[in-house]
């Protein structure tokens, strides 16, 4: 099985995401779409982050009626930071038959050098780039790992975990940012985090 590898904070899920989702699994020959939260982001304090456990809950109650999405937990369990090829790893060991893929905004094409393990992960995963139409590309023509990433297009949506978090902070509505069904979780969780 073809699987597409959707890692991020889920700060909390909202709608960007899911579209993301919806336009790999419509453009590729993948079969399932697999959401990754992270539990300890190398970059990133843990008190940036409302808890792993609660942003569990809303992802599967986001993508319980979608039956090729899935819920990956294997980065959350993590308490060091988490790594991605340190997830690749123990992915491929547990699933060793089934061919992953990981999902990317375009924003990490230049800085793929410095992720931890990079070259490995070149060669032992694909990579499926969301790119935005009117990208300049021109930057990337020298980078010599380009050929092996697969661009998909996808118009712009101007949702983020930020903006979420923001407004709700401002008491001020998401509903057309998130999923209808987990609006009122969201804004109760981020409300009891901000405050």
């Amino acid at each position: 099985m073809k699987i597409g590898l959707l890692g991020g904070s889920f700060n909390p899920i909202h709608l960007g995401h899911l579209q993301v989702a919806e336009n790999v699994l419509k453009k590729t020959d993948l079969q399932e779409i697999w959401f990754v939260p992270s539990g300890n982001h190398p970059l990133k304090k843990r008190s940036d982050f409302l808890d792993v456990q609660q942003r569990i809950l809303l992802i599967q109650k986001a993508i319980e009626d979608f039956p090729d999405y899935k819920l990956c937990t294997l980065d959350a369990e993590n308490d060091k930071p988490s790594y991605t090829s340190e997830l690749v790893k123990k992915i491929k060991k547990i699933y060793p038959k089934e061919q992953f893929y990981f999902i990317a905004g375009y924003d990490i094409v230049a800085e793929l050098p410095l992720w931890n393990e990079y070259e490995w992960l070149l060669e032992n995963l694909e990579f499926i780039i969301i790119n935005r139409p009117n990208i300049d590309k021109s930057e990337w023509k020298n980078l010599g790992y380009i050929h092996k990433l697969k661009f998909i297009e996808m118009p712009p949506n101007n949702v983020s975990s930020s903006l979420i978090r923001d407004r709700i902070s401002q008491k001020k509505s998401v509903q057309d940012l998130v999923p209808k069904k987990i609006i009122k979780d969201i804004e109760r969780l981020y409300t009891e985090w901000v405050s």
